[in-house]
């Protein structure tokens, strides 16, 4: 059929050649006696042929992929421009030159200047391609009805060729099911209207683009100037729409002025003379004097510095210096006193105590580390503390021992230290009388990273304009958590380690899969990312001069502002590097970097060299790995805070929230019904029947190897059954309409549990024939939990403690009935028997939401009961790990006050605490423990929780801590080794004894010696010695390569027995009495 109809246009095209080549004839043999008029109407004739042949010869290119088809058009356009041209000028040689007539000179100076114009070489107009942005489509279908729909001399058929020519991605997808046909070419510009002439999506899109132009945060002239005509061009095509923007001013003026950066935002109020609200037109007309203002400030500056600055060439003196003086007309006003000078130098604010200082500066909402406005301590430049380097000023110092501020006298005595060394960056508000500054011209070095610009397409499949950074270093891709959630993509969760320079390393805790597209080309590809809070520093480091870089001219960069310090958005790996390359590239120069041809554009990287005017600056990378540390040192001391800080919840945890405040109840009984918690796209499951009864009876044949294992197994299942958290399914409801998933399942064994040796473990990730599985519709929801490490250091303040967990904490809750066949799984306790089908009815542990409903539904009880037990909601709000809890009070009878209201509480809601521990007989013999199990830590029993032992291990952390910050080249990480766990048992062994024994100690220090009276003589002369022996209870310590020599236990003058914890590291013990 292709073919057939490439002969049918070729034939055709032959016709349209031979009347032209007739029309050529007849030229060639055409003298001035002949008659014009004949001339005149072949002309005519012949210029209709040209839309024919357009059309025509369109088609068989767009058929056709025969280069030699260009050939046959330039041919054509040659011989029909040349003999036009010819026809034309025989017509006006034929005309008098003067005429005596108006009308006829009148008619002749048209003819003239339309010959005129026809004689300039206009640029071809290339038709506007649309790719689906619904603000475009207005200016996309007016120039297309102006140069093809309204076009006379193109037939229906030519038009709708055009039309599909000039539609990319998803617009051509919306009529590409019509035919090329004359009658089709309305109905397809009819589909698009309706599809793309939405009137209320332009409008959003117009009004979200005026919201969404990004903030200025220093004065640019060319920043201002994108803002502005952001601002107009969308305000604009709003009034166009019918939109009275007119009378939007004061949110208009709002939104943009504060966009704005400090300084113009300043310049604005200082150009409002009175106290009425402005109109929009005001603010147009000073940001259009502003930019101005600053472009021609900016290029005064370029042309000055023109022959130095970006100069070549070499100069004889290594450095050329200049001096600045600088002149100010006013003095800075105190915000304190009101006079004038610099904050940190008000006499009013230095006699204030410290507290009140900061309490002045916070009321002021300055910063906190410079004292200045327009800015938080996070978003500070300047250097912090003269005294600690912490961030925050020297004035607002707290003396870490004594927790009083530095005295004023010795900030007074040091002057240089106060004012000069804290580096104020905001020069607005910075004016003195009289500076002078010495700067020199030196040469600076960097190298230029391959960056790109490209369209990242979110959820919508809406293309997003992102900065890339290209890296054939990186083995994966990796997007910042901000580009992330902007996009709105799905995502997995993970873990995994990402490795850098010196083996630094980063947790990825979420994969995505997203669209790139090329903005100058058709190259697009879907790559897997890991999701990273950020992907790196600004790049480059600082601004770059753009003469700097010799950039040959007509050629289309990948990232047209390469040499603007911006932040990365994603970073592509070697996966597709060189996939992303062609064959091209540029060296220009001696000290300038390489421009190398790919299918995102040219992209420009290498060593750059040129001369700045600064002051001369040392960088050192160290600074970054500071900042990290602080960021440790911010972490550590969080955790001795008492108020607990909740994290910032993502969308998808959001939803996960709102939907159990929605949906959970209580039952008669008290206790929780929770609906787990599925996907907004969720879909009908597939079937997994099959393979639970494979997995099944693959676990029977295992039950017939091992009857311990199957009889464990089935008590299990009994009691399952017994206590109603699963019922059989009747054979006649085994088929309906509702979708079902089975859960396979297998045992895990845990032969050191005290109540639980054996446990099912349900498998929810078992992929359905649909490839889906449970837990891929539910939603994960939030960790709304403390970690253990912060549980533990709290558990570790207090003096009487105790632990206790939640008895079969999961199946205390109860799942919506309608969702139960979710939760399907078969069994039998005898292979005779008949497999029987059941529905778990609680809460399934190896679900994904499992950990999510039960933690939350602790919280709602926290929540529900913060008025009458203040105490227990607070400890179930924050010393709950999971199941297990940790807790303590520093006095007795609060803490079996405590106790006795947690387990009230908790039992009203169906949960029951059991495996009482505690350090304190009297705590754990009271009445309410009467039903469960009490364990008292006494000197011959040792106590493990949570798998980790309590305050060695939580000392050995804090060591490791110090010692890391200390020593960047050899930091430890990992679980504490032996001789770790050994240095912090004996550190905290020599921590009591300094406060059990600290007359005896201070003694022995100034005296050399003690009486020989005293109890503890016979070892505290040894221990200035460094031996530690700790008196009163001896406590043997067994293992492999032990002396089972005695060990003693750390003792207390009242006599209160001690509780012994052992620590274990591999085949290693050591013991240690805790009181």
């Amino acid at each position: 059929m292709a073919e057939t109809d490439t002969n049918l246009l070729v034939t055709k095209r032959g016709q349209l050649k031979g009347q032209l080549t007739r029309f050529k004839t007849y030229l060639d043999n055409f003298n001035t006696s002949k008659s014009i008029i004949e001339l005149t109407k072949r002309l005519e004739k012949i210029e209709l042929i040209w839309g024919e042949f357009d059309a025509c010869q369109l088609q068989i290119e767009t058929i056709s992929n025969d280069e030699t088809q260009m050939e046959h058009r330039t041919a054509f356009e040659d011989s029909y421009f040349d003999n036009v041209a010819r026809a034309e000028q025989y017509i006006a040689n034929s005309r008098p030159q003067n005429s005596s007539n108006e009308t006829t000179s009148s008619n002749s100076t048209i003819l003239n200047h339309s010959n005129a114009l026809n004689n300039v070489k206009l640029p071809t107009l290339k038709l506007i391609e649309f790719n689906g942005a619904y603000t475009e489509f207005t200016q996309f279908i007016d120039s297309f009805n102006a140069l093809v729909h309204n076009n006379p001399t193109l037939s229906n058929i030519q038009r709708f060729f055009y039309l599909k020519s000039c539609l990319k991605g998803e617009p051509l997808q919306v009529i590409s099911s019509l035919e090329v046909t004359d009658g089709n070419y309305n109905i397809a510009l009819d589909l698009l209207r309706e599809r793309y002439e939405n009137k209320r999506v332009i409008v959003n899109n117009h009004v979200k683009r005026i919201v969404e132009a990004p903030s200025l945060h220093k004065q640019n002239a060319n920043g201002l100037r994108r803002l502005l005509d952001e601002f107009l061009t969308n305000t604009r095509a709003l009034k166009n729409l019918g939109e009275q923007t007119e009378n939007w001013g004061s949110i208009l003026i709002y939104l943009i002025s504060s966009k704005l950066d400090s300084a113009t935002k300043k310049a604005w109020e200082l150009s409002l003379s009175t106290n009425e609200v402005p109109d929009i037109k005001d603010l147009t007309k000073f940001l259009t004097q502003r930019c101005q203002v600053l472009e021609s400030v900016e290029s005064n500056n370029q042309q000055t510095n023109s022959n130095s600055k970006f100069s070549h060439k070499p100069s004889n003196d290594k450095y050329q210096p200049k001096t600045y003086v600088h002149l100010a007309a006013n003095r800075p006003q105190c915000q304190i006193c009101s006079e004038q000078h610099f904050i940190y130098n008000c006499n009013k604010l230095k006699g204030l105590p410290v507290k009140s200082r900061l309490a002045e500066i916070r009321k002021l909402k300055l910063c906190i580390n410079c004292l200045r406005s327009n800015h938080v301590k996070q978003e500070c430049l300047s250097s912090g503390c003269k005294i600690c380097s912490r961030k925050h000023n020297t004035l607002l110092h707290f003396n870490e021992v004594s927790n009083s501020f530095v005295n004023n006298s010795e900030i007074r005595n040091n002057p240089t230290e106060q004012e000069g060394s804290q580096n104020i960056v905001n020069a607005e508000n910075s004016l003195a009388l009289c500076s002078a500054g010495l700067s020199f011209n030196h040469n600076y070095d960097t190298v230029l990273l391959s960056t790109a610009i490209v369209h990242v397409y979110d959820r919508n499949n809406t293309p997003v304009k992102c900065r890339a950074l290209l890296d054939t270093g990186s083995m994966s891709n990796f997007i910042s958590r901000e580009l992330f959630v902007k996009l709105n993509l799905p995502s997995q969760d993970t873990n995994t380690s990402v490795y850098g320079i010196n083996s630094a390393r980063a947790v990825a805790a979420a994969r995505t899969q997203a669209k790139i597209k090329s903005i100058h080309t058709s190259f697009n590809a879907s790559l897997d990312f890991f999701v990273l809070p950020d992907i790196s520093g600004k790049i480059p480091v600082r601004n770059i001069p753009r003469p700097a870089v010799q950039i040959p001219n007509n050629i289309k960069l990948a990232d047209p502002e390469f040499d603007i310090s911006r932040k990365i958005d994603i970073l592509i790996g070697a996966q597709i590097y060189h996939d992303l390359m062609w064959v091209g590239q540029i060296r220009v120069g001696k000290n300038q970097p390489v421009l190398q041809k790919s299918k995102l554009g040219w992209i420009i990287s290498g060593p750059l060299k040129f001369n700045t005017a600064t002051a001369p600056t040392q960088t050192c990378l160290l600074a970054i790995n500071r900042v990290d540390i602080q960021n440790q040192l911010e972490k550590f001391w969080e955790l001795e805070e008492t108020e607990v800080k909740r994290k910032t919840l993502t969308k998808e945890e959001n939803l996960c929230e709102r939907h159990f405040i929605e949906t959970h109840k209580r039952d008669e009984t008290g206790r929780f019904t929770v609906s787990l918690p599925l996907k907004q796209e969720y879909t009908r499951l597939g079937d997994t029947k099959q393979v639970a009864i494979k997995r099944f009876l693959t676990l029977e044949r295992k039950f017939s190897r091992d009857n311990n294992l199957k009889r464990t197994y089935s008590e299990f299942m009994s009691q399952y059954v017994e206590m109603g958290h699963m019922t059989k399914i009747n054979e006649d409801h085994l088929s309906g309409n509702n979708t079902v998933y089975y859960l396979p399942h297998h045992p895990v064994e845990k032969q050191s549990s005290v109540t639980t040796k054996l446990r099912v473990v349900f498998n929810a990730s078992q992929p359905s024939t649909s490839g889906k599985s449970l837990n891929d519709m539910l939603l994960v929801g939030p960790n709304i939990q403390d970690d253990l490490f912060a549980i533990l250091i709290r558990f570790s303040r207090h003096t009487y403690v105790i632990k206790a967990d939640i008895a079969k904490m999961y199946r205390q809750i109860n799942v919506e009935d309608s969702q139960r066949d979710l939760q399907r799984i078969v069994w039998r306790e005898d292979p005779n028997q008949e497999l029987a089908h059941y529905r778990l009815n609680t809460v399934t542990y190896g679900t994904a939401s499992a950990s999510f409903l039960a933690t939350r539904c602790l919280r709602q009880i926290s929540l529900e009961n913060e008025a009458m037990y203040p105490a227990a909601s607070r400890a179930i709000s924050n010393s709950f790990y999971m199941d297990d809890l940790l807790t303590g009070s520093d006095k007795i009878d609060e803490l079996k006050t405590l106790k006795d209201d947690l387990q009230q509480l908790l039992r009203t809601y169906g949960f029951e605490l059991r495996q009482w521990m505690s350090n304190e007989q009297s705590v754990i013999n009271s009445e309410s423990s009467a039903r469960s199990p009490q364990y008292y830590i006494s000197d011959d029993k040792t106590a493990k929780t949570l798998g980790v032992l309590k305050l060695q291990r939580v000392l050995g952390y804090v060591v490791r801590f110090i010692k890391n910050l200390s020593s960047k080249e050899s930091r430890s990480s990992g679980p504490l080794t032996n001789s770790e766990m050994n240095e912090a048992t004996v550190l905290l062994i020599k921590m009591v004894q300094a406060v059990e024994f600290a007359e005896d100690i201070l003694t022995l220090k100034r005296n050399g010696s003690v009486a020989r009276s005293t109890i503890n003589q016979p070892f505290l002369e040894s221990l200035v010695q460094g031996v530690h022996k700790q008196f009163a209870t001896k406590v043997q310590v067994e293992g492999p390569g032990s002396t089972n020599s005695p060990r003693w236990a750390i003792g207390h003058r009242e006599g209160r027995q001690c509780a012994p914890l052992v620590l274990e590291d591999g085949a290693n013990r050591s013991g240690l009495s805790w009181c």
